[in-house]
Formats: C-alpha cells, sequence, structure tokens
C-alpha cells in the first residue's frame, strides 16, 4: 500500500512539472545566425569621439563626487571654525580667501581609454555554428566565443571572453589584462539585414561603464 501511494505522489509530481517544461520550451528563444559580412553604419553609430566625450563626462563626474567627498570630510566643524578664525585675527581671512579660490578650481578629468575593438570593427566577417561564434576584424584579429558560456582565450590573447544567448541575443563579455571590461549585445533585426551591437565599456580605474551602440548593415 505504501509503495502503491509514492508511485502514484511520484505520477502526480511528474505531471505538474509537465506544463512548466512545455511553458519553458515555449518562451525560450533561439539564437540567429550572425553569419555572413557586415558593414559599419557611421551615421547610426556612436564614434570615436563620442565614446572619448563619454568617457570624459563620466570622469569628471566621479572626481566631482570624490572632491566633494573628501571637502565633508576635511571641513571643520563649527567650533573648529571659530577658533581657527580667534587665532589667525585679520590675518586668518586672506589665508581662507586663498584657500577658496584654491578649491573652486574644477579638477581635471582622469583620462581613459577607449575599447580596443573600437578602431578595428568597421567591417565584421562573421562565422557560427551551434557551439561557437567567430569573428574576423578588419584589423585581422580574430575575436573567438564559445556559445556555452565558458571562458575562451580570444583576440590573439589580448582578452578572456565568455559568450551565451540570452532571449536570442548574443551576450559577449570581455575581461582585459589590465582589468577593463567590456560587455557587447548583439541583436539582429527582424528583416536580419542589420546587425545592432550594443556597449558598456568599463576601463580600469572607472567606477560606471559608459554605454553607446554600433550600427551594421549586411553585405550581400
Amino acid at each position: 500500500m505504501k509503495q502503491r501511494y509514492l508511485a502514484f505522489t511520484l505520477a502526480a509530481l511528474l505531471a505538474g512539472m509537465r506544463p512548466l517544461a512545455t511553458l519553458h520550451a515555449d518562451t525560450a528563444v533561439a539564437l540567429p545566425d550572425f553569419s555572413g559580412a557586415w558593414r559599419l553604419d557611421d551615421t547610426n553609430s556612436d564614434n570615436e569621439a563620442a565614446v572619448t566625450k563619454l568617457l570624459q563626462n563620466e570622469s569628471q563626474s566621479e572626481q566631482t563626487a570624490n572632491d566633494q567627498q573628501q571637502a565633508q570630510a576635511a571641513a571643520p566643524s563649527a567650533t573648529e571654525h571659530a577658533g581657527l578664525h580667534g587665532r589667525r585675527g585679520g590675518g586668518g581671512h586672506k589665508k581662507d580667501k586663498d584657500d577658496k579660490k584654491t578649491d573652486d578650481e574644477p579638477a581635471k578629468p582622469r583620462e581613459y581609454p577607449l575599447p580596443p575593438v573600437l578602431k578595428t570593427d568597421s567591417v565584421l566577417l562573421i562565422q557560427q555554428d551551434s557551439k561557437s561564434v567567430q569573428v574576423r576584424l578588419n584589423s585581422g584579429e580574430t575575436l573567438n566565443g564559445r556559445l556555452d558560456g565558458q571562458s575562451q582565450q580570444s583576440l590573439n590573447g589580448a582578452a578572456i571572453v565568455r559568450s551565451h544567448n540570452e532571449a536570442g541575443k548574443l551576450i559577449m563579455q570581455f575581461q582585459f589584462s589590465d582589468g577593463s571590461t567590456l560587455q557587447q549585445t548583439w541583436e539582429l533585426s527582424a528583416d536580419k539585414h542589420r546587425l545592432t551591437v550594443s556597449e558598456q565599456w568599463k576601463p580600469f580605474g572607472l567606477q560606471q561603464p559608459v554605454y553607446f551602440k554600433r550600427s551594421y548593415v549586411g553585405l550581400g
């Protein structure tokens, strides 16, 4: 009797799991085939100057926030400030003005490098199968990615790349030797004539990534 009850319970559990498995299969989106030759659409892409400006703006924003935090941490309390004025006498006012003038000078933002592939991605020659994708850049470098999410050396050993399918989009994550990271999201248009690559570039030292886009049109 006990064995019959366990068998019935197991059958009920399996029956309850079938709709979930079917739902998962229905909602999974296959990765499209990106194979072919693609040329950069300059009009609809962020160029080097645009990405440089994004890096400068983010660097300036982070530098300003850091300076404000340091100023708040170093600011004397009201009691200390009054005591300093009392000891300085008349000569203290000129020193305060000089200090204020120095503090008001804007901090020069730190300069950060562009993504290494930004100068070599104007033409993409892509070969793809069920297990991997290979991209030949116009510099002659090869970008290799496995589609199972496993890490692989790429760009002639300059980066470690992990790639996977996410809802029909190809996600490629780059880890460079200096600690910089790049994430690309590849997406095909409905007619499969346009490839859009959305990118997040975070050079080492920058707290937040900058976002930009590269757009390609198919050749042939």
